[in-house]
């Protein structure tokens, strides 16, 4: 029978060792069973996988173009600017050319 670990524990069965929570054993009835009533376990069944849908939430901005592939303008370089000490101990900005 096929379990699956809710919990990890160490089992006493050759071969099996540790558990981690949320390994798939395949064991012995008798032992998976008894694995199931100590609440160490829960019966696996390989039910078919769930689709999504292929819808996303995502929405496009309005007039870019996606098919260009081309990212965003770039923003234009500040010049820097330095700060500089008056005479009376007030900061000055000024721009570097």
């Amino acid at each position: 029978m096929k379990i699956i670990a809710k919990r990890p524990f160490i089992s006493s069965q050759k071969g099996i060792g540790n558990v981690p929570d949320g390994r798939i054993l395949d064991v012995e009835d008798n032992y998976a069973k008894m694995l199931i009533k100590a609440g160490l376990a829960e019966e696996y069944s390989a039910g078919p996988s769930l689709v999504a849908d292929r819808k996303t939430s995502f929405i496009h901005p309005v007039g870019v173009n996606t098919e260009s592939g081309s990212s965003s303008q770039v923003d234009p370089v500040l010049k820097n600017q330095t700060a500089i000490k008056s005479r009376r101990g007030v900061r000055k900005t000024r721009t570097v050319k």
